[in-house]
């Protein structure tokens, strides 16, 4: 089940929290639409968090991590969910 999302942008990470979770429903094309919709995505999540990145290169060393899957950017979302 899906309690979290986590949002990656060139602007900075998004925590949202899930309000509704279904797995089954989840993978329904007409669930998978409303996401797309962001008047029914506000009502399926709540933001926790927002972490801008400070610069253009802040953002593409975040990025790389991510996809390498660096331990201090893990444990930086790790904490802002804690």
């Amino acid at each position: 089940m899906v309690t979290h999302v986590l949002f990656e942008s060139s602007s900075g990470y998004a925590i949202f929290q899930a309000k509704l979770t279904e797995d089954i429903g989840s993978r329904s094309s007409a669930v998978q639409d409303s996401i797309k919709d962001l008047a029914k995505f506000g009502k399926m999540v709540s933001l926790m968090s927002f972490s801008p990145f400070k610069s253009a290169a802040q953002a593409l060393e975040n990025i790389n991590d991510i996809s390498e899957g660096a331990y201090r950017t893990i444990c930086y979302l790790v904490n802002a969910l804690i």
